[in-house]
C-alpha cells in the first residue's frame, strides 16, 4: 500500500485516484494515517480493506522508527 502525506495529496489527487484503482492509498498527517482511498470495486467486493490499512499503518510506523533511529 502506498502512503502519501496530506500536503502532497492535496496537489496529487489525480495520481492518488489512479493508484487507488490498483491498491489502497493511505493519506497521512504528521506521519499518522488519517484516510485511505480505495477503488469502489474493492469496497463492493468486501475485500480485505482492514488488513490493508493495518499493513499501511505498520509500514508507516516502521518508517518513522527508521527515521528516529537514523537521527
Amino acid at each position: 500500500m502506498t502512503a502519501v502525506p496530506l500536503h502532497r495529496a492535496r496537489a496529487s489527487l489525480s495520481w492518488i485516484v489512479s493508484e487507488a484503482a490498483s491498491h489502497p492509498v493511505t493519506i497521512t498527517r504528521h506521519g499518522q494515517a488519517v484516510a485511505v482511498v480505495v477503488s469502489p470495486e474493492r469496497v463492493a467486493d468486501g475485500g480485505p480493506i482492514t488488513s490493508d490499512v493495518s499493513s499501511a499503518i505498520r509500514a508507516d510506523l516502521m518508517h518513522a522508527l527508521a527515521l528516529i533511529e537514523g537521527m
